[in-house]
Parts: structure tokens; sequence; C-alpha cells
């Protein structure tokens, strides 16, 4: 770095607050988890905007990717390692959609196994719900839930996505 330019900018869609090296180094893992864990706890955690990035898909179309903020993903891994089991429990077996340790393989063997001449189905159907996480009823899905996991769920959408540019020119101080 040479004196009077300026700091270089982080890659990644991160800024320095939201690099790990920068929080690990100045701020401490266990000072971060602290903060956060008393911020939920108190009922005082509040997701911050997503940072959004328009990235392209084959067909030529663009797509949305929400990046959240690292305090954000710490707090999402967390949820995710206390739920993930209490819904898993409730999946059925021959289901194979985003879940750990099924794989698109998986339910393709599974295919070729019920549609073996000894097996008596004749038909398969598969289904894709066009951008489903952007048209799902949001609401519903809020009121189904825990309410401590309604208030987490109902902050997290109330942060949105901020307008602009995404990169650290439109983030504030």
């Amino acid at each position: 770095m040479v004196a009077g330019e300026p700091e270089p900018r982080v890659t990644n869609g991160r800024d320095r607050r939201q690099d790990p090296q920068h929080v690990e180094q100045q701020l401490g893992v266990a000072r971060l988890l602290e903060k956060l864990r008393d911020e939920l706890k108190t009922g005082r955690f509040g997701a911050l905007p997503v940072r959004e990035r328009m990235i392209p898909k084959r067909d030529g179309r663009m797509r949305r990717l929400g990046i959240p903020a690292l305090r954000d993903r710490v707090v999402q891994m967390a949820l995710k390692l206390v739920i993930e089991p209490i819904f898993e429990s409730g999946f059925y077996a021959s289901s194979y959609g985003s879940r750990p340790g099924r794989r698109a393989q998986d339910a393709i063997a599974e295919i070729v196994h019920f549609t073996r001449v000894h097996a008596n189905y004749e038909w398969i159907i598969e289904t894709d719900i066009e951008a489903c996480f952007d048209r799902i009823d949001h609401a519903q899905l809020l009121v189904r839930g825990p309410t401590a996991r309604r208030r987490q769920a109902r902050a997290r959408a109330r942060a949105g996505v901020p307008e602009g540019r995404g990169d650290d020119a439109d983030r504030p101080p």
C-alpha cells in the first residue's frame, strides 16, 4: 500500500466489515458471537439489507443473487443447524430436493429402480415451480412456524434489498 492512496477494496461482494479475516482479527469471533447471542436473546437482532447482484443465467436472462451480511449469515447458519433436524424428520424418504446427504443422482437411481420391468409403475412426473421462492406466499409460511422463528423470519423479510449498484459505493460508512 502506498501512502496517500486509498485502501484496496475487498472483493467477492464484501466490504472490510464483512470480511471474515477482518472480523476475526479486529473484532474477534468470540466477541461477535457473544454480541449476536445477546441481540437474539433480547429480541434486538435485526437483519441488515441484503446486497444484491444480478448474475446471468444460461438462457441469457438475469437472476437475482442476495448476499447477506456476515453477521446475518452466522445467524442463518445457527438457525439452520437448529431447525434442519426438526424438519428433516417430517420429510418423506422419497423427497430429494435441497436436502442434506441427498443428491440428484440418488433421485435418478430411485427412478431407475422403480421403473424396471418388475415394478408396476408406468409414469414419471417431474415438476418445477418457476421462481418458486419469488412467488411463494411468504405470509402463509410465517403463519405456520413457531412464534420466535416467525419473528426472526419477519425481521429478515423487513430487512429488504437496497436499490443501487450493489457495490461498496452504495454502503453507508
